[in-house]
């Protein structure tokens, strides 16, 4: 509905268009991801003014949509041009940089924009890269960093990803009790607790304590059906958790090695 005005509106003033219409049909248009018009509109806006922050931001954000990284980094870095301290847009040049496979260049827009003050996704971001790079007690240095910050699905995944750090390491007692955490601070989304409880299972079974993996199991299929159909629950509890080559097998926790 809104696009429908902002369109209607743009008609009705053609011959003196507003800046603040077009960005504004861009920014309809980057909601609903159809990104190629978001791009269409926001340059139209910056051919009347190029140094419109709100054209800026939303041109860089389609291109980063359209997965075309470098071309979104360049209007990033527009933004940073007028505004350097801006640790928004530092940080969304270092997704854009690790999303390229460039961590190197990830790294020190990150850490440029921890330097201004903290920012949940640069700590995020530096996370996600030393946990790729297999620097996993790194990592959790910067996903401790989380801990009262964010929102709960932020912190109760930032929680999570400490508890793949300990698995990774093969401390798999500090895992369980990661995974724990990351239960309590999902505080009842049921899309992201039986993930949490997947992970404790596929950790008992690592321990070779069966009941609990078990317990698990049967906690998800009872409380989460959803899920357990999703994911074949059904097929690990008919296997027996002492067929450990179904357990170790498990789409959520794939990245997880043992």
């Amino acid at each position: 509905d809104a696009l429908y005005y902002w369109t209607r509106m743009l008609d009705l003033t053609d011959i003196q268009i507003d800046i603040r219409v077009l960005t504004s049909i861009g920014n309809c248009h980057r909601k609903l991801k159809t990104f190629d018009k978001g791009v269409y509109y926001f340059e139209r806006a910056l051919e009347m003014d190029p140094k419109n922050f709100y054209a800026l931001f939303g041109l860089a954000d389609c291109y980063r949509g359209m997965n075309q990284q470098y071309r979104s980094i360049e209007y990033w870095n527009k933004i940073l041009e007028l505004d350097p301290n801006n640790k928004v847009i530092l940080t969304r040049i270092g997704d854009a940089y690790r999303n390229t496979g460039d961590y190197k260049s990830a790294t020190d827009y990150y850490n440029r924009a921890l330097n201004i003050d903290f920012d949940i996704y640069a700590a995020l971001g530096l996370s996600l890269i030393c946990k790729g790079e297999g620097k996993y007690e790194e990592a959790i240095k910067y996903l401790k960093e989380f801990d009262g910050k964010g929102d709960e699905a932020i912190e109760a995944g930032a929680t999570c990803m400490i508890g793949d750090c300990y698995v990774n390491l093969k401390k798999y007692d500090e895992a369980i009790s990661y995974f724990d955490k990351a239960i309590v601070a999902a505080n009842g989304n049921g899309a992201l607790i039986p993930r949490f409880i997947d992970k404790k299972a596929t950790v008992f079974a690592a321990q070779k304590k069966d009941d609990k993996a078990l317990e698990c199991y049967e906690t998800i299929k009872k409380d989460y059906p959803n899920y357990s159909a999703s994911y074949n629950v059904d097929a690990y509890i008919a296997l027996g958790v002492n067929d450990s080559n179904a357990l170790f097998y498990n789409p959520m926790t794939g990245d997880i090695t043992y």
